[in-house]
């Protein structure tokens, strides 16, 4: 809490200034001058921004969790923060950040920056790094997920491919088995998608992929791949990829469409070519 002075103008104004003043008061000064030069005085943001710092005052803003210091910046003084990451989980983040604060979330194992809109991520950390003897590369977010076996596809049905298989995931987009991918990290990613049908001679074949769709909507695409004819014996393999600005908290789902007449299979036990990616590429700005 900010020092509130017992008198206007300190001690000074004291009424009684004819009392020697005594070893017990010499030690109270003596035990409080030591408790203020051990510790930074502890304010909330709302209490800081009542106070008359001096240049190089620091203070502990209990509210942010961080160090600040009154000094020059972009021409004129002003609380800066002293540089140092706020340890905390994904649950517990500051809950009133400034612009440039940075975490490190000890139950992600990821550090993140608040732009002044949001949280964003500044490393992603691997304990598998594909390269032999080396641990905590930094690697860029990237996940694909596929199938093992084949999936019955109704007739002139859109449907959703469920996938069951975690190729990779470096970023913990995928878990289990489920038809979603769901976006970590904000940026610019490389999106692909497979599919392969079983052979059959009748009718059209259609691969979509829906960025953020609870149910197919076409409106919602960000990449497509069609076939008007299918092959008479051949099974029919469709792909498409692009690249796509996403933000964290977006979902991509891999549909598909047929016409052949009946239930037609998608994927196979065979290999895992049916499947659903995205490759973290750049930042969008």
């Amino acid at each position: 809490m900010p020092y509130t002075r017992p008198y206007a103008g300190g001690f000074q104004d004291f009424p009684n200034t004819t009392t020697p003043i005594n070893a017990a008061a010499l030690n109270t000064i003596d035990l409080g001058t030591k408790a203020a030069n051990d510790q930074f005085q502890t304010v909330t943001t709302a209490q800081r921004a009542t106070l008359t710092p001096t240049v190089g005052q620091a203070v502990w803003d209990s509210d942010l969790k961080q160090l600040m210091v009154f000094m020059n910046a972009s021409g004129g003084n002003a609380w800066q923060p002293v540089g140092n990451t706020i340890v905390c989980a994904s649950t517990t983040r500051p809950s009133s950040p400034f612009e440039g604060q940075r975490i490190y979330e000890t139950d992600t194992n990821r550090e993140f920056t608040y732009s002044g809109s949001g949280w964003v991520q500044t490393n992603q950390w691997s304990t598998t790094s594909g390269v032999t003897g080396v641990n905590n590369l930094i690697v860029p977010p990237i996940v694909r997920a596929s199938r093992n076996a084949a999936v019955a596809i109704a007739n002139a049905t859109d449907s959703f491919v469920t996938l069951n298989v975690e190729d990779i995931d470096t970023d913990n987009c995928f878990s289990a088995t489920s038809d979603t991918i769901t976006i970590q990290t904000t940026g610019v990613y490389q999106v692909s998608a497979t599919a392969v049908f079983a052979s059959n001679a009748t009718g059209v074949r259609a691969l979509n992929v829906l960025r953020n769709a609870t149910a197919f909507d076409l409106t919602k695409g960000i990449a497509s791949a069609y076939t008007p004819t299918a092959g008479a014996s051949l099974a029919v393999v469709l792909s498409c990829s692009t690249c796509f600005a996403l933000t964290a908290g977006d979902t991509l789902r891999m549909a598909v469409y047929q016409t052949s007449g009946g239930n037609l299979n998608v994927g196979d036990s065979n290999n895992r070519t049916t499947a659903l990616s995205a490759a973290w590429i750049g930042q969008t700005s």
